[in-house]
């Protein structure tokens, strides 16, 4: 049986629409041509970070994903590790929308269709051809939401695709922390697809501890007229993992700020992928990736600003800066713009570096043990990225959890 066969009958067992199961197929398909179109010969652009696809294809399943969702104090909890039926329904929550996506298909099918229709990259084709389970979250236009909403995922031990899509209405504001968790053996793909409407803000922290896990953490967002998208992320303990950003500042003025810190160890690889597309006049995006590497691990940064040449006025700027502990640890980083618009403004950097012996010296004469000390330097490393309130809960999460 073919892979394409396999896709069809995984569609009609979920008694999918039609149209479901041809997107599916098209997003397959995309997936290869994607694949084929990103072969390069470069040493330093092959990646560090690889993934037998066959893992996916070879294995998908023909029973959707079970699960439990949950409430507990201020988190909804979604525990795919459970065997029963996932119903995803907030009592907490009287405006602001959330349920399971395949609910979401019957009640917002045009939402879901349009998060499928156009994949930027070959992860995002691959999990829309198959994702099996995931959130959907709208919040009505002219809303706050109800409360800051507190997200914890705990994966499986096997495979699984995951796709979430969270909708903003025009004038409307979402707070939303996401803490996922994986089991030993999981091996899968997280994509989430993010709609900003007109004079919105949104405000997001993801926080991922992979337990030696293979993932790959696809973000997609889309931001309107005035939107505003400040999203922060903190990883560890992943074996491999890709993580992938795609921002559209599609409107005018909108603005992006986005800030990453990885804490790599033993023989981790991160491949680490930013890419902004400034379609908006007047737009800004500001990015910052910060990583700190001991042991064998290591990590990739390509950051990538693309302004057309509708978007005049608009300042951009990419920063990928590696801290290494260790004489084994490796990071290299990728900047690429590429500028039309006119008046605008568009600027990178990069840097590689060791750790500063004097500054450890220092602190372990003052009587400071040295992993001690190295987590304070790593702490203040990491500080540019993780420095208010409500995300220093993800350096300390990285380094003491």
């Amino acid at each position: 049986m073919s892979i394409e066969d396999k896709i069809i009958n995984f569609s009609k067992s979920r008694k999918e629409p039609d149209w479901l199961t041809e997107i599916r197929l098209k997003n397959f398909r995309k997936y290869f041509e994607f694949k084929k179109s990103s072969i390069s010969d470069s040493p330093v652009e092959k990646r560090y970070t690889t993934f037998e696809i066959e893992e996916f294809l070879d294995n998908i399943p023909d029973e959707p994903h079970s699960g439990k969702f949950y409430e507990e104090k201020e988190y909804f909890i979604v525990d795919f590790t459970k065997n029963e039926k996932l119903n995803i329904k907030a009592e907490s929550l009287k405006y602001t929308v959330l349920m399971g996506i395949r609910e979401a298909l019957e009640k917002y099918p045009e939402i879901v269709r349009n998060s499928m229709e156009d994949p930027k990259d070959e992860w995002t084709a691959l999990g829309n051809a198959l994702w099996d389970t995931g959130i959907f979250v709208i919040v009505p236009e002219n809303r706050r939401c109800e409360k800051l909403m507190k997200f914890k995922t705990i994966f499986p031990g096997d495979i699984m695709v995951k796709k979430d899509i969270f909708n903003i209405g025009n004038n409307s504001y979402l707070q939303f922390v996401e803490y996922s968790n994986s089991m030993e053996k999981f091996n899968g793909i997280e994509e989430t697809t993010i709609n900003i409407g007109a004079n919105s803000n949104l405000k997001h922290l993801t926080m991922i501890d992979g337990g030696q896990s293979k993932m790959v953490s696809v973000k997609n967002s889309h931001l309107m007229l005035n939107a505003y998208d400040e999203w922060y992320y903190a990883l560890k303990n992943v074996n491999k993992h890709i993580m992938l950003s795609n921002a559209d500042l599609l409107g005018d003025y909108s603005n992006l700020e986005y800030k990453g810190a990885i804490l790599a160890n033993g023989n981790e690889h991160y491949d680490v992928n930013t890419n902004i597309y400034h379609n908006g006049k007047n737009s800004k995006s500001n990015a910052n990736v910060r990583a700190t590497l001991e042991g064998n691990s290591r990590v990739i940064m390509r950051g990538s600003i693309k302004v057309s040449k509708n978007a005049n006025n608009s300042n951009a700027y990419f920063a990928g800066n590696s801290l290494l502990l260790s004489e084994n640890a490796k990071s290299n980083a990728l900047p690429f713009l590429e500028i039309e618009g006119d008046r605008s403004q568009a600027r990178h950097s990069a840097s590689v570096t060791n750790v500063d012996y004097d500054q450890l010296f220092y602190l372990q004469s003052r009587g400071v043990d040295e992993k001690k000390a190295k987590n304070l330097l790593v702490e203040g490393f990491l500080d540019p990225v993780v420095r208010q309130i409500v995300i220093y809960e993800g350096t300390r999460y990285l380094i003491y959890d």
